[in-house]
């Protein structure tokens, strides 16, 4: 794109949704709209991953990743109140609830094994942002941003568009239970449910507000061997689930949460549970129950986020109702649990739900093909029916997993449960597979993106898959740098140029200090401490630029503004790593300097060319230039004899409202992004009203501009003139 725009060529746009060109524009057109939008929006953000690659001091130590990889908002992230979708899991998040998500011992610096529950520190969104679709060998899908990275056994971190089939996706292996679920539903109906008794009379009952197990297992029932109409709620039972008394029981659940339900016999042999009332189903609707036929048929979203017991319930009731154990031949891998369904996306919800449990399992295509197969059989009266049927698929436990499966959940139906008990008793078991390994990968459109930073081992774990979390900070995984900034409005003579002796001495003081507290500071985690410590990074910067170049007139989309802005970069960070070179030959560089020297010493090379890049004509200040050039050859004369105490020197950091504690106009690098001054700063000056800040410096250019610089501004009709206090002043008001 940025090539385009630098050759003035055209570009196309693609749908977010399908991925389908919908119009072409000139490149430039293109960014200038980017450009204003970010202005208005007070929020610029652009990252060129090549270009910060190839300026990074370390990259022996590892690449610097790209910022924000993330997630669509319905990945559902393992936590203490359930697989919560991470679109609600950071809007809850934001809002000051507090919620814990489970992180990988296998992802910390001494692994090893289980989960444990920690309190994420911040939660993002990230806009709008690519997405591809990850299918797995075991039948699991991961939609996630191309450089999110995936925990694999073989090479640890990958990133989602650089996974391969060899690697080793690790699948979670542990429960991460929803402990702190709420035991209330998330549905609440006033009207009550209307039931006629087997005497005729009519039955009115209050709908539940708190979850049950028998609820749960209702749920699990209907969803896998049951149907909602327009009309009815339906229930259906063989004739097996009929006499180990699972109708029965079934029938007292109804009786207890919806004041019961009529049974039908079935011309097919099957028998039926039938709840008409119209309430039940607007109940059933609220939980997240839908009328989709068999191929679409989805676990209801409440599920989810169910209390751990009411998630084993409804799984119990599902495999009760589609559920098998299979123990054909003598085969180890013929021997497992199984649930049948038309339905591939129910069964990938019901590998999530079970991945809660910390058992895995895979998705096998069992019957038919792509096209409609069909199936026969013969009702009670003899007659033969044939039915078209979609394509099955078979949801597989195997191996040690049957056994955690048996414990935490087993069937609703007694015949099952004793096949079980009998396969476990009778045969041996391996281990089940660790990992699985990427089958497919496609781009799946655009959409909202979300992440979040977790503070012990920087893992969590999505859709049973465990996935590095965010970070901003851009230099090596798991670093850190220390920040501080200087107000160039300090540093501005009367005529408009920059004092450079004090700017000097001060960039060498603060950095020094900088220097001293990476030590004894403390850190988020070990990890990042011990990086911290290795590679020194510092992170001194500047604010009010915008004030500084308003003051000089200068416009930020103008040849002087670009000039100047480059050459005082160019100064304080060329003295940065002078004043780091410098502490280098007193005390030693940074741990990681020797791996990384010649990387480190080029990347400062380039640093001095482009000191002597800037064009001359576009700063006006001569002495800075010359100044910056100057600093850029000693730092990199001084660095060759013996290196750099730190990886990092200098960082222009979006300062915020640190900027207005500093008596600053402008934020960082940024302008007034945005920003309507409603009100006035008054100075105490004789009678006349003098302009503060960056609106004042810029006033007093204009009026120099105009010859009228003595004058000040001219008092007018109806302007309030009465004096403030010293140091106060009227308020000014911001709008982002």
């Amino acid at each position: 794109f940025m090539h385009a725009v630098a050759n003035d060529a055209e570009w196309q746009l693609i749908a977010r949704s399908t991925g389908q060109p919908t119009d072409t524009l000139p490149a430039r057109e293109l960014m200038r709209e980017i450009a204003e939008a970010a202005w208005r929006c007070a929020d610029p953000g652009v990252q060129y991953d090549t270009t910060i690659n190839q300026w990074h001091t370390t990259p022996v130590s590892g690449r610097i990743n790209a910022s924000n990889p993330c997630f669509p908002a319905t990945a559902r992230v393992h936590t203490t109140q359930g697989l919560l979708s991470i679109g609600e899991l950071v809007e809850r998040g934001e809002q000051g609830e507090q919620i814990r998500v489970y992180t990988h011992r296998a992802t910390a610096d001494q692994p090893g094994e289980g989960v444990i529950a920690t309190s994420p520190v911040a939660f993002m969104r990230n806009g709008v942002k690519p997405i591809v679709r990850l299918r797995f060998a075991n039948g699991g899908e991961l939609r996630c941003t191309p450089n999110h990275r995936i925990w694999t056994l073989n090479r640890g971190y990958v990133r989602a568009d650089e996974l391969t089939a060899e690697d080793q996706v690790m699948l979670n292996d542990s429960p991460t239970p929803a402990e702190d679920a709420s035991w209330e539903l998330p549905v609440k109906v006033a009207a009550q449910a209307k039931s006629w008794s087997r005497g005729g009379s009519v039955v009115a009952v209050d709908l539940p507000e708190r979850w049950s197990e028998g609820l749960g297992e209702l749920l699990g029932q209907l969803i896998g061997d049951g149907c909602m109409t327009d009309v009815s709620t339906v229930f259906v039972y063989g004739q097996d689930d009929v006499e180990d008394c699972t109708l029965e029981q079934h029938d007292t659940y109804l009786y207890e949460l919806f004041g019961g339900g009529s049974r039908q016999d079935m011309d097919n042999g099957t028998v039926q549970l039938r709840v008409g009332s119209s309430t039940v189903r607007e109940f059933l609707r609220g939980l997240g129950v839908t009328s989709a036929r068999a191929h679409d048929k989805r676990v209801p979203a409440s599920v989810f986020t169910a209390p751990v017991e009411v998630q084993a319930a409804f799984l119990r009731g599902l495999f009760g109702a589609d559920g098998c154990v299979s123990r054909l031949s003598g085969n180890k891998g013929y021997r497992y649990v199984g649930l049948g369904s038309r339905s591939d996306a129910l069964l990938r919800d019901a590998q999530r739900l079970l991945s809660a449990f910390g058992i895995r399992g895979s998705i096998y295509s069992v019957s038919g093909s792509n096209a409609e197969s069909k199936f026969t059989y013969v009702r009670k009266d003899g007659t033969e029916v044939t039915y078209s049927s979609r394509q099955g698929y078979d949801l597989r436990i195997t191996g040690s997993d049957v056994e955690r499966f048996a414990a935490a959940i087993g069937f609703s139906t007694r015949r099952k449960n004793d096949a079980l008990t009998a396969l476990l008793g009778e045969t041996s078991r391996y281990a089940t597979r660790r990992a699985t390994s990427l089958a497919a990968r496609e781009d799946d459109g655009q959409e909202h993106v979300f992440n979040l930073t977790e503070p012990l081992h920087h893992s969590y774990i999505v859709d049973g898959q465990i996935v590095a979390n965010c970070s901003e900070y851009m230099s090596v995984d798991d670093s850190a740098c220390n920040l501080a900034s200087l107000n160039l409005m300090k540093f501005r003579r009367p005529d408009g140029t920059l004092d450079v002796e004090r700017f000097n001495h001060t960039v060498d003081i603060v950095f020094l200090a900088q220097e001293i507290v990476v030590g004894p500071s403390s850190y988020p985690t070990e990890e990042i401490g011990r990086n911290a410590r290795a590679f020194r990074q510092l992170g001194l910067g500047y604010a009010n630029l915008g004030a500084y170049l308003m003051s000089n007139g200068l416009a930020y989309d103008s040849d002087g503004g670009r000039g100047f802005a480059a050459s005082i970069t160019a100064l304080m960070t060329g003295r940065g790593y002078l004043q780091s070179a410098k502490i280098a030959a007193a005390i030693g560089p940074y741990d990681q300097y020797v791996e990384n020297r010649e990387a480190h010493n080029n990347v400062m090379r380039m640093h001095r060319d482009a000191s002597y890049a800037i064009p001359d004509s576009t700063c006006e200040d001569e002495a800075l230039l010359a100044a910056s050039r100057e600093a850029w050859n000693e730092a990199v004369a001084l660095g060759e004899l013996y290196g750099y105490r730190n990886a990092q020197a200098t960082v222009l950091a979006p300062t915020g409202t640190i900027s207005f504690l500093m008596d600053c106009d402008t934020t960082g690098v940024a302008g007034l992004l945005a920003r309507q001054v409603q009100g006035a700063r008054r100075r105490r000056d004789d009678d006349d009203r003098q302009p503060h800040g960056a609106d004042g410096a810029a006033h007093a250019r204009l009026l120099r501009c105009a010859g009228r610089a003595d004058r000040g501004p001219r008092r007018r009709a109806g302007h309030d003139h009465r004096r403030a206090r010293p140091g106060r002043g009227a308020p000014v008001r911001v709008r982002r």
